[in-house]
C-alpha cells in the first residue's frame, strides 16, 4: 500500500515533467482509485473530470449521459454498479423537463456505451404469451420485435368513452379471465358501473363488457 510520501512523489514528478518538457502529459493514475473493470478490454476504470473512463482509452461513461432523448446523471457510486454489470436506479428527464425513474444497465454497441431499461412485467401478452411492460403512454409487448402488435394504451376508447388504464388495472385485465370495473356513460347518458374485460379484434385491443350470471 502506497504511504502519502509515495502519492505525493508521484504528483510532483508529473508537474516537474509538464514544466520540464512544456507539454501536455498524461498524468499517472497509479495512485488513484479504480471504480471498477473496462466492460470492453478489462482495464481499469478512473474517475475523470467529465467522465469515467477506461486506462487504455477504450471504454468512456459520461458523468452527464442519456437515454434515447432522456438526459441523467450518473455519480461515483452508480457508476461502480454499471460497472459492475448492475442495474442503476436513474432519474431520467426527458426534453419537456418531467422527471420518471428508471432501471438502467450499461449496453455495448460496438464502440458505443448505450443502455437498456428493465421494465417491471406487468402481465402475459393475450395475442403471443411473453411480457407485458410499461412505457409513457401504454402498456405494450415485450414480443414487438417478433412482430407482435399487442399495446393497452393508458388512454383507451370504448365505444364514446375514455378508459383510463392504470398499472394495477392493467395487471387485473392481463389475468387469465381478468377483468376491471369502469365508469362509462350508458346510452341514456348517464354514469354507469360495468366490468370490461379484453377482447383482441385482429390487430386492435377492443373491450366487452362481462355480464353477471344471476
Amino acid at each position: 500500500m502506497k504511504t502519502i510520501d509515495d502519492v505525493l512523489g508521484n504528483t510532483w514528478n508529473v508537474l516537474n515533467e509538464i514544466i520540464e518538457n512544456g507539454k501536455d502529459i498524461k498524468p499517472s493514475v497509479e495512485f488513484i482509485e479504480s471504480l471498477g473493470k473496462c466492460p470492453k478490454c478489462g482495464g481499469k476504470v478512473f474517475e475523470r473530470a467529465k467522465t469515467y473512463s477506461c486506462e487504455n482509452e477504450d471504454f468512456i461513461l459520461w458523468k452527464e449521459s442519456k437515454h434515447y432523448k432522456e438526459k441523467f446523471s450518473i455519480n461515483q457510486e452508480e457508476a461502480k454498479k454499471f460497472l459492475a454489470n448492475e442495474t442503476v436506479q436513474c432519474t431520467l428527464i426527458s426534453e419537456d423537463k418531467k422527471s420518471r425513474k428508471a432501471n438502467l444497465k450499461i449496453k455495448l454497441n460496438g464502440e458505443y456505451v448505450n443502455f437498456e431499461e428493465e421494465r417491471e412485467s406487468v402481465g402475459k401478452c393475450p395475442i403471443c404469451g411473453k411480457e407485458v411492460v410499461e412505457s409513457e403512454k401504454m402498456f405494450y409487448c415485450t414480443g414487438n420485435k417478433d412482430g407482435c402488435v399487442f399495446k393497452l394504451w393508458k388512454e383507451a376508447k370504448h365505444f364514446s368513452n375514455t378508459l383510463k388504464i392504470t398499472k394495477s388495472i392493467a395487471k387485473k385485465l392481463l389475468k387469465k379471465n381478468g377483468s376491471s370495473k369502469f365508469e362509462v356513460s350508458g346510452k341514456d347518458g348517464n354514469k354507469k358501473e360495468v366490468n370490461l374485460k379484453i377482447k383482441i379484434n385482429r390487430n386492435y385491443v377492443n373491450f366487452e363488457e362481462v355480464k353477471e350470471i344471476k
